[in-house]
């Protein structure tokens, strides 16, 4: 894997070129180098739709690549045309790279490399960290959102987070959403649940983190937020003022759900509020590694 190139799926669509302005920006925080990527989708028995179709992603590839060195000169640049199943490439592009950005705009309901489910499949599968950038992005600059789950977070997820709120010179926030066990029955409220003893479990969980956090990285300044309510609706609001919301995907916990809860999964993934970064903590053990060659994606659930 190499560390410094960020790659960036493209199709052509307003979505990815703002994918490509977002990774354009991180450089000038981050060292980078740039891999553009789109990718033909496999057409066999129709040879003259395939052509047609590789002569357009051809130029769409060499307009970003045009619009990116000209946004920055000094960044390397480099273009790769694949042909086979969108999000098979890319999570095979993933292996070899320290970041992979798409787009996503909820506008469309036909193209499938930043829209449709290609950014969940990849989500669940992605080698490496994952930027879902939304069509509505534009600079700001005010902090570093990391949601923590039911666990403490991955230290993959933390060390994303604080990385890239040390080269942006930003705050990192860590956000907490806890609320009634979802198996308790209800109403909640006219039966006796202890909220007192579960908000304290979420305060203490999310006070422990803080720690952490700030131990091992004691040159950043670093916040806890604690919220009680539905997760989902929780994150979104407290994301609308990140710069960056980092969530991670260890197998359970938070993100987890992201993924099985179908339409919720759709909300915040397809039409994020602000760019979301899904941060693998560790090679699947159920493959021996990332997807390979030849394997099929399993299908993740989504609505729509």
């Amino acid at each position: 894997m190499d560390d410094g190139t960020v790659t960036v799926g493209i199709d052509g669509s307003p979505a990815s070129r703002v994918a490509v302005s977002w990774a354009v920006d991180r450089s000038r925080h981050v060292p980078t180098s740039l891999e553009l990527v789109t990718v033909v989708p496999e057409a066999p028995f129709h040879a003259e739709f395939q052509a047609t179709a590789r002569r357009h992603h051809e130029a769409g590839l060499a307009e970003a690549v045009e619009s990116a060195r000209a946004s920055a000169p000094g960044l390397p640049v480099t273009a790769s045309l694949r042909e086979g199943h969108v999000a098979a490439e890319l999570v095979r592009a993933s292996e070899s790279t320290g970041l992979l950005v798409v787009g996503t705009d909820k506008s469309s309901h036909v193209r499938r490399l930043v829209y449709g489910t290609v950014p969940l499949r990849l989500a669940a599968l992605s080698a490496c960290p994952l930027v879902v950038v939304p069509r509505s992005w534009t600079p700001r600059q005010q902090r570093i959102l990391l949601a923590v789950g039911d666990d403490e977070p991955a230290p993959a997820a933390v060390a994303f987070a604080a990385a890239e709120a040390q080269a942006r010179g930003l705050p990192l926030d860590l956000v907490h959403v806890w609320g009634a066990a979802p198996a308790y029955p209800t109403p909640l409220y006219l039966a006796d649940y202890p909220w007192q003893s579960a908000e304290e479990a979420a305060r203490e969980l999310i006070g422990r983190t803080l720690q952490q956090v700030r131990s091992a990285h004691p040159g950043l300044t670093v916040s806890a937020h604690l919220t009680e309510g539905p997760t989902i609706p929780r994150l979104i609001e407290a994301a609308e003022t990140a710069q960056l919301l980092v969530v991670g995907r260890h197998g359970r916990g938070i993100f987890r759900d992201l993924l099985q809860l179908g339409s919720v999964a759709h909300d915040v993934l397809l039409n994020p509020p602000v760019p979301i970064a899904v941060v693998p903590g560790q090679r699947r053990p159920d493959r021996g590694g990332p997807f390979r060659h030849g394997e099929e994606l399993p299908e993740t659930t989504t609505a729509g």
